[in-house]
């Protein structure tokens, strides 16, 4: 994408886009219209990479709140796993029974 030097000495501006596996040429301008349509292309891709890094943050304090909450659930397991063993249950196959391990 961008310009290219045509019949030797000309510049003109234009866009590619994929269309059925295939690359089409799209004429944008020579001059001052192509010019504008390369500012109008660099605007829009500053505006892309705003909204990547608006994401790329959004998602690093999604892991961070995540991390937290999984730390709290492991901490939250423990305590009621040591409460269960100090009122006299035990695990049995993934549940809690309450009684000696031997009935």
């Amino acid at each position: 994408m961008g310009w290219e030097k045509r019949r030797g000495k000309a510049c003109y501006y234009y866009r590619k886009r994929r269309a059925g596996g295939r690359v089409i040429s799209e004429y944008a301008g020579a001059g001052q219209a192509g010019e504008r349509a390369a500012a109008e292309k660099g605007e829009a891709a500053q505006a892309r990479a705003a909204a990547s890094e608006a994401l790329r943050l959004m998602q690093q304090e999604v892991l961070t709140v995540d991390t937290a909450v999984q730390d709290v659930c492991e901490l939250i397991q423990a305590f009621a796993e040591s409460a269960l063993l100090a009122t006299g249950h035990h695990a049995h196959k993934g549940e809690w029974r309450k009684g000696t391990r031997d009935s």
